[in-house]
């Protein structure tokens, strides 16, 4: 006659197979793992994340734009370049002028054109410096020449209307009914994946400066002017 396991178990430790076969009932139920509960999306959850898609796509516009600008001021002003670099130029644009974009939208949405384009211009000099090495680095054309970028870029954006909030909230709007009424991760998921198709779309040969993983692939630079910007052949 074979014996059970936890039977076989008391008998070797003389402990009283019941327990033994208690104890395994209960470690069991402890380590199961709990149903997945789904939520379903309501319209205002779906309508807050695809606000910030979209504030995310029109950081990336402007962040976009500006970073050429930068990298022609880089080529015009700089004389040699502190060693090599990875440029996190694209990355650095479009969080800093992402967190102007919520902010404004959070403050009633108040958005403020000057606002922004400040807001490259500190990102762009802050990166210019490092580039370059030079901690004193100055460009009295640079902060002219992104306020144009940021004035068409929120035009181009805004459309027929004119008005940054009535086109945001028309493309939110346009959005909200395809996703209401799923679960809240797939909508979650929705969303990622078209934001990634956009970026792929939008940005062509420059996705891979704002691609967002742990490898930031950029523009390596060495010393000479002529190395900042390898770049015009990534231009649109």
């Amino acid at each position: 006659m074979r014996l059970s396991l936890p039977i076989l178990f008391a008998v070797l430790t003389k402990v009283n197979a019941f327990n033994v076969i208690s104890f395994n009932s209960r470690y069991t139920t402890r380590i199961a793992v709990e149903p997945y509960v789904v939520e379903i999306a309501s319209d205002e959850k779906v309508e807050t994340l695809v606000t910030y898609d979209e504030l995310e796509r029109l950081s990336i516009e402007l962040a976009k734009a500006a970073r050429i600008i930068l990298i022609s001021d880089g080529e015009k002003n700089a004389k040699e370049l502190d060693g090599k670099d990875e440029n996190r130029v694209g990355i650095s644009l479009k969080t800093g002028v992402r967190t102007a974009l919520v902010l404004q939208h959070r403050d009633d949405n108040k958005y403020n054109l000057e606002v922004l384009t400040s807001e490259l211009e500190h990102a762009s000099m802050r990166t210019l410096r490092r580039l370059t090495g030079n901690r004193e680095y100055e460009s009295g054309d640079l902060k002219t020449e992104l306020d144009k970028i940021v004035k068409s870029t929120i035009t181009a954006y805004s459309g027929d209307s004119g008005d940054l909030l009535k086109e945001l909230n028309k493309r939110v709007e346009a959005r909200v009914g395809g996703l209401s009424g799923k679960d809240v991760n797939d909508v979650k998921e929705e969303i990622e994946d078209q934001y990634q198709n956009w970026m792929k779309d939008f940005l062509g040969a420059d996705y891979k400066f704002f691609k967002g993983d742990d490898k930031f692939q950029a523009l390596r630079y060495g010393k000479g002017a002529h190395d900042l910007v390898n770049a015009r052949s990534l231009k649109n």
